[in-house]
């Protein structure tokens, strides 16, 4: 159901992304770790329908499954990184910093190198939105590095950004 409802998150359907997350959660009661990856499954559908209030239970919801012997470091990136790119389509700049930097974070207790990625990615972005191309580059480049392995669609994302941050600074 999980897999199902990410299928058609990327469709951008995300009526029926809520409809299969909420199949699956059942199944996900007795582990944290599924459901922190549910949760964020949740804020992607709300964030691409806009809805700021259930963005924010889920997010919190994450927060509430941490223990001391399971920090969720991927989770709770990906929570930030989600919120970050919610704050800056909207505009709203600070919170969106807010949330990057919380992204960031957490991405590097992770050691995983592919949510790190992520939130460079998102870092890069909001550096650009900035108009601090310099830096959006250099964090940029961080990110590239095994982007392609990774995630073609953040790959392309990246050199778009840093295309387009090139072209700002001359």
């Amino acid at each position: 159901y999980s897999q199902i409802g990410q299928a058609y998150i990327k469709m951008k359907q995300f009526d029926k992304g809520i409809e299969y997350s909420n199949y699956a959660k059942p199944y996900m009661k007795d582990s944290s770790n599924s459901l922190a990856f549910l949760y964020n499954d949740y804020i992607k559908c709300y964030t691409g329908k806009g809805n700021l209030d259930s963005i924010t239970k889920y997010y919190k919801e994450i927060y509430k499954l941490i223990s001391k012997e399971d920090s969720l470091h991927i989770s709770v990136s990906s929570a930030n990184r989600y919120m970050a790119e919610y704050f800056i389509a909207k505009g709203n700049i600070a919170k969106a910093s807010f949330f990057a930097k919380k992204a960031n974070t957490f991405a590097e207790k992770s050691n995983d190198e592919e949510i790190l990625m992520e939130a460079r990615v998102t870092q890069g972005k909001l550096l650009y939105q900035q108009k601090q191309f310099d830096k959006a580059i250099a964090v940029l480049k961080q990110a590239s590095t095994h982007a392609y392995e990774f995630d073609k669609t953040s790959f392309i994302i990246i050199n778009q950004l840093l295309a387009q941050s090139y072209a700002q600074i001359g």
